[in-house]
């Protein structure tokens, strides 16, 4: 066996900021704003001694003459430390010019996440200038931000880089109709977070499935005969919700899934593979395909980005629930708004589905 630069170097220490508080805080203000830098990291370069140790050679199957020799000159993708690298990167460079960018600065440090930055803000106009500042600063560290997406009506358009003249240029925010946050599905013309079901049973050709994913009214006839635990649990796995905002429907997945660990309870280590791979009875067959057919429901479900009405008036208040039975147990947190037609408005903030594992 080889070595590779892999087995000696050390992952670094955990720089990339929490993913729920970077969410949270894109939901405080009405006017939300999202940017992606454009190849992180091949705009960190190496130093000349980490070049070396990303050399190779070549001769494009020439074999009458000796190979020519190269270097990457920037962080890698697939290195074990490049995650680390290009997030420090990144905050440094906001350190270095948080004097001539203030509210730039603390953006980039708190709510980037690997290479994509969210902010929310109380206008359009804070919006634009905070854009602008951030490009700015960024590229005094040779980063370059891609396309910004502002929310709110046609005239909060993206702005993109021409290809041409490479200024910012406006677009209809129907060119991004629903774009992914962190994983979020999110249609920044109407500020809500929505879903998307994928459910789909092909074989997959690297890692992509090979056929076209399945609707509703499709399940009883695409649900495999053999269904196996792997399956559907690759199927509920497609669900991204770090929110907790389809609880309701995951935690089903969550009982029906421990369900079939019962089912097909053994101690036998030799048997690890059955216990995904083995098709499972008629019944619990039926009960997935009734929970696949349910779940397109939460293609219905609308949640605002922002958890402030327009009408808000006043301080709001934290409101948190919990409740549990034999099979699950979970706790949800609302925040709460005073409106001026003196009434209230509630939106959640999170909820978690932690279950009974007895």
């Amino acid at each position: 066996m080889g070595h590779t630069l892999n087995d000696y170097w050390a992952k670094g220490s955990n720089v990339i900021n929490d993913l729920l508080a970077v969410l949270i805080r894109f939901r405080q203000e009405s006017i939300a704003l999202a940017g992606d830098i454009s190849k992180m990291y091949n705009a960190i370069r190496l130093s000349p001694l980490d070049q070396h140790t990303h050399r190779f050679v070549w001769r494009n199957l020439e074999t009458h003459r000796d190979p020519d020799h190269y270097a990457l000159l920037t962080v890698t993708f697939g290195d074990r430390p490049s995650g680390a690298i290009s997030t420090l990167a990144l905050h440094q460079t906001a350190q270095m010019y948080q004097h001539i960018y203030p509210d730039a600065s603390k953006m980039v440090i708190r709510n980037s996440y690997v290479d994509d930055i969210l902010q929310s803000v109380e206008s359009v106009d804070n919006a634009r200038l905070i854009t602008q500042q951030t490009e700015k600063m960024l590229a005094c560290g040779g980063f370059r931000i891609k396309h910004w997406i502002i929310s709110g009506n046609e005239k909060c358009g993206s702005n993109l880089q021409s290809p041409v003249s490479g200024e910012s240029v406006e677009v209809d925010l129907d060119e991004f109709a629903h774009e992914k946050i962190l994983g979020m599905r999110w249609d920044p013309k109407q500020d809500l977070f929505d879903f998307k079901v994928k459910i789909n049973f092909s074989p997959k050709y690297k890692n992509v499935r090979k056929g076209e994913n399945i609707t509703k009214s499709q399940i009883e006839s695409s649900v495999p005969t053999s269904l196996t635990p792997r399956m559907v649990l690759s199927q509920v796995a497609s669900v991204y919700d770090p929110l907790g905002l389809a609880t309701p429907y995951t935690l089903a997945a969550k009982v029906l899934m421990r369900k079939l660990c019962i089912e097909n309870n053994t101690n036998d280590k030799t048997l690890h593979n059955s216990r995904w791979d083995y098709a499972m009875s008629a019944e619990s067959r039926l009960e997935w395909m009734d929970f696949f057919k349910e779940l397109f429901d939460i293609e219905q479900l609308k949640f605002h980005r922002c958890l402030k009405p327009n009408n808000a008036v006043g301080d709001p208040m934290l409101v948190i629930f919990s409740d549990g039975s034999k099979l699950a147990y979970g706790t949800c947190a609302y925040v709460r708004w005073g409106t001026d037609q003196a009434g209230f408005e509630s939106r959640l903030v999170i909820a978690k589905k932690p279950y009974s594992t007895n």
